[in-house]
């Protein structure tokens, strides 16, 4: 299946802009004719439970999505759109997005069921968000802008990421107001979605979702309870409890706690957050990290779990189907840390830990999410993992 994937990455990779886009639908028929003997002649979803993978452009370029990985998806959350003087907007870096989405609405042709969004923000661009719903006027131009980009594309929702309301972010302005603005913000949207799509006579309505973050700090600089009413789906980003800014080790998105965590921080505890700020649980989507984090000069003691380190080890790449394929090689030791539900990498010799989730680690989160009755499972981001097998793993657990 994956030829067919890197066959357009390839193609859409090269020069010549007019001709790419005047003949793909050409070369589309092509791949439909390879696939239609390989794909389940009707897609198999599950009949509650989501699945939303983010699949990240910020790099500019063009991107593809194998069609046999959309089947398994409910959502894709293209990452992103920036938001300037109170717009959503095409960054000027983004040069691919026409014929990412392009592609992207195609994959339907695959998987009727799929929804294709845009998620607005990130860790990036989140920086024009709250001038942006600070006063009734900056929320109308947004909110306008924000259909504008839906139109455009012909998409099926908005996704916000702002990194965070009420909190300094990436060096990015806040204030006090930010939690009921963002409030009002998300009524306002909603309000606007659900005309338009009475105006198009659309049957299914549009959708409006955000991700949010673990920490009690994002629950205390939000009104979550209010704001859930406007949404389908509050995607958890359930991960990055840890990196170089820790000061220990430690899992980055472990289900549990676990014993002798100096710093204990869990998807459990986000979950739990989640729902004592009034999120239904019915819209609570878990998040699953495709990629890991490592440190360097770990103190060895423990496997390097739980301890003090030198900051950051970056001379080695910590998406899944990089450290899946290497580890071993590089002297590697993979552990599973039962009680958080976890795994992690640790070398004796060069003294590294990596911080990382394994098939068994998303097995777990999509039954939690089934025990619990949660609305399903999200994953950042489909690059990190392009043997498929994270993905695969959530998707035939959550839906058995």
């Amino acid at each position: 299946m994956r030829f067919y994937g890197r066959a357009l990455y390839l193609y859409l990779a090269t020069p010549n802009n007019m001709k790419k886009i005047l003949s793909y639908s050409i070369w589309l028929m092509v791949m439909i004719a390879g696939l239609a003997a390989r794909l389940p002649a009707q897609p198999v979803q599950s009949a509650s439970k989501v699945i939303i993978g983010y699949v990240g452009a910020y790099h500019g370029g063009p991107i593809r999505v194998d069609p046999a990985d959309a089947v398994k998806l409910t959502h894709i959350n293209y990452a992103f759109a920036n938001l300037v003087d109170d717009r959503v907007i095409v960054d000027p870096r983004m040069k691919s997005d026409s014929i990412n989405f392009i592609h992207l609405n195609d994959l339907k042709r695959f998987n009727p069921a799929l929804k294709i969004l845009v998620s607005v923000g990130g860790w990036g661009w989140s920086g024009g968000f709250s001038d942006a719903v600070l006063t009734a006027e900056s929320r109308r131009v947004f909110a306008n802008s924000a259909l504008e980009y839906l139109m455009r594309f012909g998409i099926d929702g908005i996704d916000l990421d702002w990194e965070y309301p009420g909190q300094i972010g990436n060096n990015n302005p806040f204030r006090a107001e930010d939690r009921e603005n963002f409030t009002h913000a998300l009524a306002l949207l909603r309000e606007k979605l659900d005309s338009l799509a009475a105006a198009q006579g659309r049957s299914e309505k549009y959708l409006l979702t955000i991700a949010t973050g673990a920490n009690q700090a994002y629950i205390e600089n939000t009104d979550l309870g209010k704001a859930s009413e406007y949404l389908d789906y509050v995607n958890i980003m359930s991960y990055d409890f840890r990196g170089s800014w820790s000061e220990y080790t430690g899992h980055h998105s472990n289900l549990f706690d676990t014993q002798g965590d100096p710093q204990p921080q869990s998807t459990y505890a986000s979950v739990m957050r989640h729902l004592s700020a009034g999120v239904p649980r019915e819209k609570i989507v878990v998040g699953a990290a495709f990629y890991g984090r490592a440190w360097k000069e770990v103190n060895p003691e423990n496997g390097g779990l739980f301890q003090t380190h030198g900051g950051a080890y970056s001379d080695i790449r910590t998406g899944y189907g990089q450290l899946a394929a290497n580890y071993r090689d590089l002297g590697f030791r993979n552990y599973w840390d039962r009680s958080a539900q976890a795994s992690f990498l640790w070398n004796k010799r060069k003294r590294i830990f990596i911080t990382y989730e394994s098939p068994r680690a998303v097995r777990q989160k999509a039954r939690y999410v089934q025990r619990q009755g949660l609305a399903g499972c999200m994953f950042w981001q489909y690059y990190s993992d392009e043997s498929g097998v994270l993905l695969d793993a959530i998707y035939k657990t959550i839906n058995k």
